[in-house]
């Protein structure tokens, strides 16, 4: 289940991230493309080259149509640690 945006919001507060930090991470996680991170980041930020890092071998293996980013694929703060993927099957459900 997806969390709402509210409570993401209010789950980096209650974690004493300031009002700015919080903005900052919701503006980052609501901006759908690499691009745009890139531009915010900086493109030697480590989480960013993984991401392209992935795309790369998906393009060599012939599977990167496949792919969409979408940074806003977000289950809540208490596990994840890295990237996060999840899966369609081609109907698109």
């Amino acid at each position: 289940e997806k969390v709402p945006v509210e409570a993401l919001q209010s789950d980096m507060q209650e974690l004493g991230l300031s009002t700015e930090t919080v903005s900052t991470l919701l503006d980052l996680i609501q901006d759908a493309s690499l691009e745009g991170l890139e531009a915010r980041l900086g493109p030697e930020s480590a989480g960013l080259q993984e991401i392209k890092q992935i795309f790369a071998l998906a393009e060599s293996y012939g599977y990167a149509d496949w792919l969409q980013f979408n940074a806003s694929v977000v289950r809540g703060l208490a596990y994840y640690t890295g990237a996060v993927f999840e899966g369609f099957d081609r109907s698109g459900t």
